[in-house]
């Protein structure tokens, strides 16, 4: 169970990293298109990209990462989340 656990962890983190950088070319690229263009929207739509990699930085963190796979509580099992 531990090394199912450790290898899902190494994948995420993989995934996470892979996406961080991405976003990363992504909202650079968007700030200068939007520089180049003088278009606001698209300047700040790089901003906001670069913003993305926030949470994705919470989520490489070592204790964020396992703190949001550990198994829910007998007590917290009894909600229902219907979020997005």
């Amino acid at each position: 169970m531990q090394s199912q656990f450790a290898e899902n962890m190494k994948i995420a983190h993989r995934v996470t990293i892979v996406g961080m950088i991405l976003d990363t070319f992504l909202g650079v690229g968007k700030i200068f298109i939007g520089l180049i263009s003088s278009s606001h929207a698209v300047l700040i739509d790089g901003i906001h990209s670069l913003s993305d990699m926030v949470p994705a930085f919470l989520t490489t963190n070592p204790t964020g990462s396992t703190h949001t796979v550990t198994p829910a509580s007998k007590r917290s099992a009894r909600y229902f989340w219907a979020g997005h």
